[in-house]
C-alpha cells in the first residue's frame, strides 16, 4: 500500500513537471517568432522578386500576448505548487495547467489565422506587395499548450488515484 502510494505520488510530480515543461515551452514559442513577413515587388520584366524578408515574434499581435502571459502563469504556478507542496495545491495546479495550456493552444491556433493582420501593421522600411505566414515558433507554442494540458490531465488522474 505505501509502495503504491508512494509510485501515484511520483508519477503525479512527473505529470506536474510535464505540465510545467509544456508553460515553458509555450513561452519559448512565442519569443522565438509567430509571423513572418515578406514584400515582394511585381513587374513585367523581372515577374515577382522578394524585397524584405522579417520574422516577428508572436508578442507583435494579442493572440501571442496571451499565450505569453498563459504560459508565464502555467510555469511559474505549477512549479511553485510543486515545490511548496500543500493541501489541496495539487488541485490548484491541475486546473492552472489545464486551463492555461487550453488557453496556450487556442491563442496560438487563432494566431494562424491573424498572418494579414500582422503583415499590414508591420513597420518595414521597403513597400511592396506584402504576405504574412506562421513560422515554427507558432507551433512550438500550440504544442507546449498541449503538452501543459495533457500534464495537468495526468496529474489530476493520479490525484483521484491517491485519494
Amino acid at each position: 500500500m505505501q509502495r503504491s502510494r508512494a509510485r501515484t505520488e511520483d508519477s503525479r510530480s512527473l505529470a506536474l513537471v510535464l505540465a510545467a515543461s509544456g508553460g515553458f515551452l509555450g513561452l519559448a514559442g512565442v519569443v522565438a517568432g509567430w509571423f513572418r513577413v515578406d514584400i515582394f515587388a511585381r513587374s513585367d520584366i523581372f515577374g515577382t522578386q522578394l524585397l524584405q524578408s522579417e520574422t516577428f515574434s508572436g508578442l507583435r499581435d494579442m493572440t501571442g500576448a496571451v499565450a505569453f502571459a498563459a504560459g508565464i502563469v502555467v510555469a511559474l504556478v505549477v512549479l511553485s505548487m510543486l515545490l511548496f507542496r500543500r493541501r489541496g495545491s495539487d488541485r490548484t495546479a491541475t486546473i492552472v495547467a489545464i486551463a492555461g495550456g487550453l488557453v496556450i493552444f487556442a491563442a496560438a491556433i487563432f494566431g494562424s489565422t491573424r498572418t494579414g493582420s500582422v503583415a499590414d501593421a508591420a513597420s518595414m522600411a521597403t513597400t511592396g506587395d506584402r504576405t504574412g505566414t506562421v513560422v515554427f515558433g507558432l507551433w512550438v507554442s500550440a504544442t507546449g499548450g498541449l503538452i501543459a494540458a495533457a500534464g495537468g490531465l495526468l496529474a489530476r488522474r493520479f490525484s483521484s488515484a491517491s485519494g
